[in-house]
Formats: structure tokens, C-alpha cells, sequence
């Protein structure tokens, strides 16, 4: 597999995320972004889908079709005015939801996406709603005509 920042060949990648683009990524490209997983070249004859592997946690695969949750994007104004609605203080709101009210507060700010089970006390303390059902669509496929990658398509203003 090649790294698609510098291009060499590689034995296992990492699923980097570098300024908002998810990359393939060897070891020493890895460190311009967060890595997500590691990604182990397929042996031939196996399903390369089963030779990726989380560093962080596993997450059940979707299909295309299947609708998703997702937050809504003004999540922390919803919650921030629906708090002060019902004339709740910071601390008596993380008090309700049994939380930490530094965690209140940095979702408040929008510093931190609430988990599931978070946004769901919230929306059942104040009735509204957190969560909007997405449908993925697949993407179309398009042809591959040749292997380039991101430093193939990069112009470097010393060579000239």
C-alpha cells in the first residue's frame, strides 16, 4: 500500500485525520494529523475490510441505505437557551443529567459534542430535540486512471 501524502510503499498505513481530510498515511506522515486507525495491507485471497483495525474504539459498520442519527449543528445554542428557559444554573443542569458541570459547560460552549446517552437526558429534561435523521447516500465511484498521490499533485516552488 503507498502512503497517499509522500507515496512510498508500505506494509501497514494509518487512517490519519490531517487538516479535515482522512489520508492513508505511513508512520512518519502520521504525525502531520490525528490518527484514526492502522490499516494492514490484505493478503491476497482475504476480505481487506477485515484487516483494519481501531485505535481508538469499533464502531458498527453502516450501510449506505440505513438512515443515521446525527447532532444538530446549533446543539449547544438549543441547549443553552432551553437551559435558561427553564431557569436552571449550570450546576443544578449537570446536577439533573448527572454530570459534571465543566462538561455542561464546554457543551454549552460547543467545545465538546455530548454522547448519545447525554443528548438523550437532555432532550428528555427540556423536550427538545438534539438528534436529526441523516440518510446516507453512496458516493459514485469514479474510474481510477492512475495511482496518484498528494505530493504527486503538490508543486514544489524550489525545484525551478
Amino acid at each position: 500500500m503507498r502512503c497517499e501524502i509522500c507515496g512510498k510503499e508500505r506494509e501497514f498505513l494509518l487512517l490519519t485525520e490531517t487538516e479535515g481530510a482522512k489520508l492513508l498515511a505511513c508512520q512518519n506522515c502520521s504525525s502531520y494529523g490525528k490518527v484514526i486507525k492502522k490499516v494492514v495491507a490484505p493478503k491476497k485471497g482475504t476480505d481487506p475490510t477485515a484487516t483494519i483495525t481501531d485505535l481508538n474504539t469499533e464502531r458498527p459498520r453502516r450501510s449506505s441505505n440505513e438512515p443515521t442519527n446525527e447532532l444538530v449543528q446549533n446543539y449547544a445554542e438549543v441547549i443553552s437557551k432551553a437551559r435558561q428557559k427553564s431557569g436552571l444554573t449550570q450546576s443544578k443542569f449537570a446536577a439533573k443529567i448527572y454530570e459534571k458541570e465543566s462538561i455542561v459547560h464546554r457543551i454549552e460552549k460547543g467545545k465538546m459534542h455530548p454522547n448519545e446517552s447525554t443528548a438523550k437526558k437532555i432532550e428528555n429534561l427540556f423536550k427538545v430535540k438534539l438528534f436529526e435523521e441523516i440518510k446516507l447516500v453512496a458516493a459514485p465511484t469514479a474510474k481510477k486512471t492512475n495511482d496518484l498521490t498528494l505530493a504527486d499533485m503538490i508543486k514544489d516552488k524550489r525545484k525551478k
